[in-house]
């Protein structure tokens, strides 16, 4: 099991080591020559990311963590196959809808497979530590690739695709030296019943049922926006420059992934994420009004913001669910915030068509504050 913590930082280092993020909605447009079916492509993929969430992660919690790790690293290497060979926006949407599938297989299970192999060692207190290193790790990851890739791009976008292929063999790999955590329950309802057994308690579950409300709203509104960031910000920066934005985004995302633990040691866990959000949905706003060459150096500060947030929320969640039905439950409150997603990325193409896109990132930066109030109503009885 101390094994696996390892296994788990290099597989989301290599997992994540994609030079595609930066440029991933321009090559969809080229392709398609049109900004809606290109914000549709990361609509579908969310579809079927809602789909298969929860399906998946009752798979996670009746079968095992280790294989459905496997098969979601495995369905994200064949999906940017298809991305790297895409000619047409038929074969886009068929890569999209692989890549939504795994996504839905590692959204709940990994996370709940790092949990439970701490359990075993008896290191659960540790959580919040060792989900910061990873999403650290993952981040840098982000940062190193949107930087690599950008050195791709004066070739074509599509060599940008292809020469992400490598990184996810890698990841592959390591996933087949993961380790299964032993079970520390029995499950001998039907597949049905667990799956409406999880749906019970996230609802009965007033705090986890507020945050789990509050990070839907976050999620969709601002990563709709920030997939629609390059189409902002080519306005005022060089194409090629994209990608070195990007690139310290994650950086300054993975430092924010790093003090979180430290932060959280200090102040808790509720200010964390309360200090997280509010900081992550002002700047967004500050960025959009800039609208200069300065609205992508602020929007890093955004990116730090929301490093320091996601650890605690997510070490808040775990500790909030049962063992029994952790996968399932994780994967319902990312099924909402998916299905929110694909509504929020078709609109923001859609206003941005119909406006400018100065005027969707302002509207949706603007309709994500009202997260901020939902998460100081799920945490205000939670001491620090």
């Amino acid at each position: 099991m101390e094994k696996n913590i390892k296994y788990l930082h290099w597989h989301s280092f290599w997992d994540s080591f994609i030079l595609f993020y930066p440029i991933k909605v321009l090559f969809f447009a080229q392709v398609c020559d049109s900004l809606v079916e290109a914000m549709s492509l990361f609509a579908i993929q969310n579809i079927s990311i809602t789909l298969l969430e929860v399906p998946t992660g009752c798979l996670s919690d009746k079968w095992g963590r280790k294989w459905v790790c496997c098969a979601g690293t495995g369905f994200m290497l064949v999906s940017f196959i298809f991305y790297a060979i895409a000619g047409n926006y038929f074969v886009l949407a068929f890569a999209s809808v692989l890549n939504g599938l795994s996504s839905a297989l590692a959204s709940g299970n990994n996370s709940a497979l790092l949990y439970d192999s701490l359990v075993q060692i008896n290191r659960k207190d540790d959580y919040h530590q060792e989900i910061s290193k990873n999403t650290s790790l993952s981040q840098l990851s982000l940062a190193l690739g949107s930087l690599l890739g950008m050195v791709f791009v004066f070739i074509s976008l599509r060599a940008v695709m292809i020469a992400s292929i490598a990184p996810a063999v890698i990841a592959f790999i390591i996933t087949i030296k993961i380790v299964e955590p032993k079970k520390t329950y029995k499950d001998n309802n039907t597949n049905i019943l667990h799956i409406l057994k999880s749906l019970k308690y996230l609802l009965k579950h007033k705090r986890l049922r507020t945050i789990s409300l509050a990070e839907t709203l976050h999620y969709g509104l601002n990563e709709a926006a920030f997939d629609f960031n390059s189409v902002f910000f080519k306005q005022f920066v060089p194409e090629w420059s994209l990608g070195i934005f990007r690139s310290i985004g994650h950086f300054a995302n993975s430092l924010g992934n790093y003090f979180s633990f430290l932060l959280a040691k200090r102040w808790g866990l509720k200010f964390t994420i309360l200090f997280g959000a509010c900081c992550d949905n002002l700047n967004n706003i500050i960025s959009v009004l800039a609208a200069s060459v300065w609205s992508p150096v602020i929007k890093i500060i955004s990116t730090f913001c929301s490093g320091l947030k996601e650890p605690a929320q997510d070490t808040l969640i775990q500790n909030d669910c049962s063992a029994q039905e952790r996968a399932t439950i994780l994967s319902i409150v990312s099924l909402f915030g998916s299905l929110f997603y694909s509504l929020c990325a078709v609109l923001i193409g859609m206003l941005a068509d119909m406006t400018n896109p100065y005027t969707a990132m302002l509207c949706f930066y603007i309709l994500a504050l009202t997260s901020n109030s939902l998460f100081f109503v799920a945490l205000k009885n939670t001491k620090k």
